[in-house]
Order: structure tokens, then C-alpha cells, then sequence
């Protein structure tokens, strides 16, 4: 930053914690928030625990291709309990902002028919400045910035999965099913 009084964007690990914190009311360790220069990136961490995922619901701003091929696969072969059981994978997306002009812009039908065979999707007026998942009991909060998904947090945390769980709740009971 130089000292003439110039301000810097905040970093997407930055601006997460601040969202998060804001919600929560909680201290976020910026060290638990992985970003694209790390390893595992964003997109790898949240892959990992969709291929083992029971349930997802969710809160998408933006449609990131290779987690939604994921899902979808998920969904449509479903997962071994923790019986050895295959069992499906119940998925239900309310996609806002972008994500929401993907699925019912002019090329939404090829997007909708390539997701919707197995994936619940709904479609919700508003915005979200960060994706929210609730994979199975943990909560997933993405940042995006122009180039995709810019940084994650995985968290087990209470008072996040609080948090994650009543704004998928809330956006999903003001959401309309997205007919294919």
C-alpha cells in the first residue's frame, strides 16, 4: 500500500473472514481460509467432500463448472454409507445473481438438462455475496471474484453451520423450483 493514502482491494481470504465474522459474530482465522495460491485450491477442498456427501444444499452466486459436474455425479450415482450401503445423494441448489441469469439465460436449457436430471434446483430473485454448501454437517462459504471461486472455508464450527444452515433455509423457502 503506498503512504500517499491509496487503498488496496482486500484479499478474497480477507474479504470471506470479514463476511463470516460479520454473520457470526466470530473471529475467523485467516490461516483456515484456502485460497487459489495454496494447496489444496478452493475448488480440490470442496471436491473432496462432495465425493463422499450424503446431502447438499446450497446458495450458488455463480455457476463453477467442474463443482457442478461433481455434484451431478454424485447425485446420479450416489454414495456407500457408512454401512457399505448405496444410497443417493439428495441435492437441493438455490442459485442467485449470476448463477440465476446461467440457468434461465438463452442458453440456460443446455445448462438446466445437464444439471436437473439429478440436482434440485431453484431460482431465488436475490443475491448472495458469498456461495454457501452445506455438505452433510459441514459448511462450506465461498468467495468468488472474476476469475471463479477465489477462496473457501470448510468449518465445523457451530455458529458458522448456524449460520450456513438458516440462509440456505431462508433463500430456499423464497426460491421457485427451476422447471426444466
Amino acid at each position: 500500500m503506498a503512504d500517499h493514502g491509496d487503498r488496496t482491494e482486500p484479499t478474497a481470504v480477507e474479504s470471506l473472514a470479514r463476511v463470516l465474522e460479520r454473520a457470526t459474530g466470530t473471529a475467523v482465522a485467516r490461516d483456515d481460509v484456502l485460497d487459489r495460491s495454496g494447496s489444496p485450491s478452493p475448488g480440490a477442498r470442496i471436491g473432496t467432500l462432495l465425493d463422499t456427501a450424503g446431502s447438499v444444499v446450497g446458495v450458488v452466486p455463480r455457476v463453477e463448472p467442474s463443482l457442478a459436474q461433481r455434484i451431478r455425479r454424485g447425485a446420479a450415482s450416489g454414495f456407500v454409507d457408512g454401512n457399505g450401503a448405496q444410497s443417493s445423494l439428495d441435492v437441493r441448489i438455490v442459485v442467485t445473481g449470476a448463477a440465476r441469469e446461467t440457468v434461465t439465460g438463452p442458453t440456460g436449457a443446455v445448462v438446466r438438462r445437464a444439471l436437473t436430471d439429478d440436482i434440485t434446483l431453484y431460482v431465488h430473485d436475490g443475491d448472495s455475496p458469498v456461495g454457501l454448501l452445506l455438505v452433510d454437517d459441514r459448511a462450506v462459504v465461498g468467495a468468488f471474484d472474476d476469475a471463479g471461486l477465489a477462496a473457501v472455508l470448510v468449518s465445523d464450527e457451530p455458529a458458522v453451520r448456524s449460520w450456513v444452515a438458516e440462509t440456505c433455509e431462508r433463500y430456499l423457502s423464497t426460491a421457485e423450483p427451476l422447471e426444466t
